[in-house]
């Protein structure tokens, strides 16, 4: 099949290095800003609007491979006597590929040539055989004779084939290419045992060693934070009962404090499901982000929404609290203030100044507590996601090791059958040499009988019919049969292309595949997709395909193919299907049988508004971003198009240069 040249437009090139320079620009900023907010939380995180190119694919794995193979075969027995090409040779159909051992042929052709002239001697004979009876005879002796050296003769040739047999038998067999390819099935099982301990041990490196420098540096800082406010607050305690049993009798504010510690245990226990809120809404989040694609997609987004709802909501309980927080405060520091207006007491002045430093401190003291079990919660959560990769890991290295053992296995019996096969081969040959031979003898005894029989003959000068044409004929048709086999002794080349395997061995009888020739210019990709990616696939979609050989250069590809079926095992709980897709622009670098990765181009966006999936809120059925302006998050509404699964496109009342906050809820 041959495939089309189909170019990439330019502006799709254009467009993925756009978007994924976009992408790189904003995972820089946002990691920045994630790195920033631990040393100063008051730092928002945002990202600047700036027109590009937003385009979504679709990635998968797969191999190179030829749209044309072509498999050289050979029905000869003869040996090969001489190669001419090499793997890696470009060839034409009709080149001559080897060469076979046509001697024996040679011989017989001698042998019925001479058979042949024995025919048209008698048939000469015969037509004088009426003329004079003692010229037949003459004749039939001459006949007799030559019968008796062409037995001879080919008594000769067969003592030869039985040499050849019996040295032939007792030639080792040739395991050089299965030794080979043990070896190879060998060294493949060591890497991968190898492999598999590398993962074991990483996995033991995981749940023993894991390297949580950095969390545990955060827990600690966290900590001392907390440990230094503590004894702030301490100290603040401390001064002010020592100032309050120094002073007479003032002003009582218990009325006044106790509402403010009604208000500040509330504070703190919606804070606490503020936390389990913003768990509960990252867990929604992530399970959405999973389930792109696929059938349970608008579910995880609507328990996404539901979450960061319930997360709003309590923000704005813990705003609402904080106001009267404040207001009661203030209620407490007027109170004192008419009262000390009103006593005139200086010392109470100074009370107060303590008691606000005690709640400053205690604000204080429980943000630390937060801060400190969040850093917690970060370790654990590092902790399982490295156990979790290396026991995959782990699994991945148990099924490479055990495909390798089953290959090794397998050319272990491939010798077996082979070293077999030759022996019963070398068998047969020399038990039909001998038998041959023992024939041939008995046919020269017979001949030497034949040739005094007509001796005998000539002395009686007896009149016997020669039925000579009939064995000209059947000579002739004995050389022609000879001369086909003999123009069959060269291997041609059946299709043009690359020779990429030779299997055929100088010395060795042709069986089996001897030249693989396949079309290196003519290549497509094969890869397996699971059926719920089959949606967003139809032939003809344009993308590109990259090696690891070939690093970042970008080869243009056409899907020209997918399955009408799956190709998995009835029953399977995984579904797949085939693909194929051409490539267009290869060159000396792309080899069959590379791993390739392909990305199909499904959606572009040209010229629009970026920012990622976190920046957008939903809330209500309204869409919108917060925009930071002045200093101060303006909520802005937005109309959303094309998503992928980090970024997705926004339009409405919007400008270049305007700063979004990635995260505004964070």
């Amino acid at each position: 099949m041959k495939l089309s040249n189909l170019k990439k437009p330019k502006w799709i090139k254009l467009g993925v290095f756009i978007a994924v320079v976009a992408v790189v620009a904003i995972f820089i900023i946002v990691n920045r800003a994630n790195a920033n907010a631990g040393r100063n939380n008051a730092v928002p995180q945002t990202v600047a609007l700036e027109r590009t190119d937003l385009v979504r694919t679709f990635s998968t794995s797969g191999v190179v491979q030829s749209a044309d193979t072509t498999n050289v075969f050979s029905t000869q027995q003869m040996p090969v006597l001489e190669i001419f090409v090499e793997v890696g040779d470009r060839v034409q159909e009709g080149d001559i590929l080897a060469r076979l051992d046509m001697s024996r042929f040679e011989t017989d052709l001698e042998q019925a040539q001479l058979n042949l002239l024995n025919a048209e001697n008698s048939a000469s004979e015969e037509a004088r055989a009426n003329a004079n009876t003692i010229a037949n005879a003459q004749t039939s002796v001459e006949s007799s004779r030559l019968a008796l050296q062409a037995q001879r003769l080919r008594l000769t040739n067969l003592q030869q084939d039985l040499a050849e047999a019996e040295a032939d038998a007792a030639e080792p067999f040739d395991s050089f290419a299965l030794d080979r390819a043990i070896e190879d099935a060998r060294l493949n099982v060591d890497r991968r045992t190898t492999d598999l301990e590398n993962a074991q041990q990483d996995l033991y490196d995981a749940v023993n060693d894991f390297d949580a420098f950095v969390l545990e540096q955060n827990i600690t800082e966290a900590r001392i934070r907390l440990e230094r406010s503590q004894q702030i607050l301490e100290d603040a305690e401390a001064d002010l009962a020592e100032e309050r049993r120094n002073r007479p009798d003032g002003f009582d504010a218990t009325l006044h404090q106790n509402q403010i510690a009604d208000t500040e245990r509330n504070i703190a226990r919606l804070r606490n499901e503020e936390l389990t809120a913003w768990n509960a809404f990252l867990a929604a989040d992530q399970a959405w982000r999973d389930a792109q694609g696929t059938i349970l997609e608008n579910f995880m987004w609507n328990n996404r929404q539901t979450a960061l709802a319930a997360l709003n909501r309590i923000t704005q309980q813990i705003e609402d609290m904080e106001l009267a927080l404040s207001r009661q405060r203030t209620a407490l520091t007027d109170a004192r203030d008419n009262f000390n207006s009103a006593t005139t007491d200086a010392r109470d002045a100074t009370i107060t100044a303590l008691e606000t430093r005690v709640d400053n401190a205690q604000n204080t003291v429980d943000d630390a507590e937060r801060a400190y079990h969040r850093a917690q919660m970060d370790l654990e959560r590092g902790q399982q996601n490295a156990i979790d990769a290396a026991e995959d890991m782990v699994t991945r290295m148990q099924n490479n090791l055990d495909d390798a053992m089953r290959t090794y296995e397998r050319v272990l019996l491939d010798l077996e059958r082979a070293i077999e096969d030759f022996m019963d081969m070398n068998q047969t040959r020399l038990q039909n040499n001998r038998r041959t031979l023992s024939d041939s003898q008995i046919q020269v005894e017979t001949a030497q009988n034949n040739l005094r029989s007509a001796q005998n003959s000539l002395a009686q000068a007896e009149e016997r019919p020669v039925q000579a044409l009939t064995n000209i004929e059947l000579q002739q048709l004995n050389i022609e049969r000879i001369q086909n086999q003999m123009s069959e002794g060269y291997i041609i080349a059946t299709a043009s292309g690359m020779i990429t395997d030779i299997n055929a061995r100088v010395g060795a009888p042709p069986t089996g595949i001897l030249f693989v020739i396949e079309d290196v210019d003519n290549l497509y990709v094969h890869a397996n997709v699971r059926e719920h990616s089959l949606n967003d696939l139809h032939t003809g979609q344009g993308g590109f395909v990259t090696t690891v050989a070939t690093g970042n250069h970008e080869y243009d590809a056409t899907l020209i193919f997918i399955s009408p079926r799956s190709v998995s095992p009835p029953g399977s709980t995984s579904v797949e299907f085939e693909i194929r897709a051409a490539l267009s622009d290869t060159d000396e670098n792309v080899r069959i049988g590379m791993n390739a990765f392909l990305n199909v181009i499904l959606d572009t966006s040209h010229n629009v508004f970026v920012v990622p999936l976190s920046a957008i809120i939903t809330d209500g059925g309204e869409t919108f971003v917060y925009v930071l302006e002045n200093g101060s998050s303006v909520r802005t509404p937005v109309s959303v198009g094309l998503r992928t699964t980090t970024q997705a496109e926004i339009y409405g009342n919007l400008q270049n240069g305007m700063e979004v906050l990635v995260r505004p809820n964070a």
